[in-house]
């Protein structure tokens, strides 16, 4: 799986801009936007699996992950399995605020900076529906 870096490297102008618009819309707009995340982490009491994802998510997670199986998944094991203990495996949870702020910046990134490329298109759409899902999860197990 590429890294952070990896990812960030191949982006155009306009989806670099596209990625500072969404965290300006962080710094003006989340909500209890001083508080100390990490210290908020919990462990759920047992392991969630979030909702397949749409197929167009899901064949973007079979892209970013191909490479990463062929060489290191357990015989047996298919790519989709694969991903659902990577990606679609969730253990721990933040209060629901949090992914909240995420969904907020995700939708108004996408309704409003249109011209991005279909790669940055497809990776802020899974964040989106990510952090969707988070929220979910978060807003039934935080307390």
């Amino acid at each position: 799986m590429k890294s952070e870096y990896e990812k960030h490297m191949f982006w155009d102008d306009n989806s670099i801009c596209s990625n500072i618009y969404h965290e300006i819309y962080h710094i003006r707009n989340d909500v209890n936007s001083e508080t100390d995340w990490d210290s908020k982490l919990q462990n759920l009491n047992s392991i969630r699996y979030f909702d397949t994802p749409p197929d167009n998510l899901m064949n973007y997670l079979r892209a970013l992950h191909i490479e990463e199986y062929n060489s290191s998944h357990s015989s047996g094991t298919s790519l989709d399995e694969y991903i659902k203990y990577t990606e679609l495996m969730v253990a721990t949870t933040l209060p629901p605020e949090y992914y909240l702020n995420d969904i907020n910046a995700y939708t108004n990134e996408i309704e409003t900076v249109k011209n991005v490329t279909d790669s940055y298109s497809i990776e802020r759409e899974y964040g989106l529906w990510l952090h969707q899902q988070k929220y979910k999860i978060a807003i039934e197990e935080y307390k």
